[in-house]
């Protein structure tokens, strides 16, 4: 039942929620790929009006939608919501994202590869993780731009890994709520 629709009267889009457009990407993509998906990361950076609570409500446990710049750090944290001065918790785990490719193109890509690797760099630093979003494509700047930080940044102890992985080892260290109810 779920049909939002572009106006190009109101140059928006109409009949959507949140809600809905959480759980029709979750239950695209367990039924076209047959997995679990506990993840989420929203396209732009956009938050819609009661996000947190679409992602609760459509069972994600995970989320890199704000950026490190909007956290003010780095380090995973469980989300929260403060209205009149009351504390909301939500079941899930936010993992600030610290880089992305979206302006990367063939005449940014030394700038934004610099631009990576000084945050990598300072993070490392600070024993702080850096989470990166490069768009899975198999040529083109992305793949060169991630070959090319791997390698820019090969002289450091980094461990360098998969979501699910990262943030089971974040969990485990106490990350989560204790209010969460167990999975």
């Amino acid at each position: 039942n779920y049909m939002p629709r572009y106006s190009s009267d109101l140059s928006q889009t109409v009949g959507m929620s949140a809600i809905g457009e959480l759980g029709v990407s979750r239950w695209l993509l367990e039924s076209d790929f047959s997995i679990t998906v506990e993840g989420f990361r929203s396209g732009y950076l956009l938050i819609p009006e009661n996000f947190l609570e679409g992602l609760r409500q459509t069972g994600y446990r995970r989320d890199s939608t704000y950026a490190a710049g909007l956290t003010r750090g780095y380090f995973p944290f469980v989300l929260f919501e403060v209205n009149s001065g009351v504390v909301t918790t939500y079941p899930i785990v936010e993992y600030p994202m610290g880089l992305e490719d979206r302006h990367l193109t063939d005449e940014t890509f030394t700038q934004i590869l610099d631009a990576w690797e000084s945050v990598i760099r300072a993070n490392y630093n600070n024993n702080a993780p850096t989470v990166l979003n490069i768009h899975p494509v198999s040529t083109g700047p992305r793949r060169e731009a991630l070959e090319a930080i791997l390698d820019r940044v090969a002289d450091l102890n980094l461990w360098i890994g998969d979501w699910k992985t990262f943030a089971e080892f974040w969990e485990a260290q106490g990350v989560t709520c204790e209010r969460w109810p167990s999975a």
